[in-house]
């Protein structure tokens, strides 16, 4: 499984890239990754493949360093 470790951003931040990302597009220096705007957040790191057996160990230090974060 693909993981990592994200913010997630307001829908007025996301609609914001949204504009510019539409102007970077046709940017043919621009190496970008389209998504979806309702998709968009901020990955603090990504983990790349973790076993599906280890999650529950990325999940659980996730929730005592960052109290109230969420898995998704």
């Amino acid at each position: 499984m693909r993981v990592f470790i994200a913010v997630e951003i307001t829908k007025e931040v996301r609609y914001s890239l949204a504009i510019a990302i539409k102007f970077l597009e046709n940017d043919q220096f621009a190496d970008l990754k389209i998504v979806n705007s309702s998709a968009l957040h901020l990955t603090l790191k990504f983990l790349g493949e973790v076993p599906y057996d280890s999650l529950q160990i990325i999940i659980k230090a996730m929730f005592h360093v960052v109290p109230g974060a969420s898995a998704i």
